[in-house]
């Protein structure tokens, strides 16, 4: 499991960070001879109790992603009822 030391800021635990295509996605395009996407440097928010990974749906299109599934995702406003959500491979 990765390692990270760094000191909280003002706003939190954020970091700056890279999301790119992961490397089959990178390898299937090489393949197919189209361009891999450059990654998109973000801001994130470390969430210690989060399950999952969100990124903002502009840094998905920059890097011309389709989703690869859905899962359902329970927040404060969606009660028991999971709201359905894409998935992507980054």
């Amino acid at each position: 499991m990765p390692y990270l030391t760094q000191p909280f800021g003002q706003d939190g635990a954020l970091i700056d960070l890279d999301v790119g295509l992961s490397l089959p996605r990178q390898q299937a395009l090489k393949k197919a001879g189209q361009p891999i996407p450059a990654a998109v440097r973000v801001r994130g928010l470390v969430d210690t109790g989060a399950s999952l990974t969100a990124v903002d749906l502009t840094t998905l299109q920059a890097l011309h992603l389709t989703p690869t599934g859905t899962t359902g995702v329970v927040t404060p406003t969606t009660g028991t009822t999971p709201h359905q959500l894409n998935q992507y491979d980054v």
